[in-house]
């Protein structure tokens, strides 16, 4: 059975510094992201 990606949340629109801090960890930034 397939795993569904995680859904990660993060403070702020997409492009932001919290956008970028997370994507800098593998396993948050394979998950799909929900500003």
């Amino acid at each position: 059975m397939a795993q569904t990606p995680a859904r990660i949340g993060f403070f702020g629109p997409f492009g932001t510094f919290t956008e970028q801090a997370l994507l800098t960890q593998p396993d948050l930034a394979a998950g799909e992201l929900v500003p």
